[in-house]
């Protein structure tokens, strides 16, 4: 993999090679599913499932409104039941 770190206004921007894996930009990006203040867990479960799908290792909650590991969360991160 090929980092070129610049700065552009104060933020710090990698660039990749087109010849990356989708697995080693996922692994080192910035970029985290944050839900705030969820209300149902189906929400949760269903957002847990399309982070799966595109590699993403994790979903933060903050403020849930519910049990995070509720039923209905499970049944709909069905698959994807490890970044619930």
């Amino acid at each position: 993999m090929i980092h070129k770190p610049d700065s552009h206004r104060g933020a710090r921007i990698r660039k990749f090679a087109l010849s990356d894996s989708w697995e080693d930009l996922l692994l080192s990006s910035p970029v985290w599913f944050v839900l705030v203040g969820t209300q149902t867990p189906g929400n949760l479960g269903a957002v847990c499932r399309v982070a799966a799908a595109f590699g993403f290792p994790a979903v933060r909650v903050v403020r849930p409104e519910f049990a995070p590991l509720a039923e209905e969360a499970r049944w709909l991160a069905h698959g994807a039941e490890d970044v619930l």
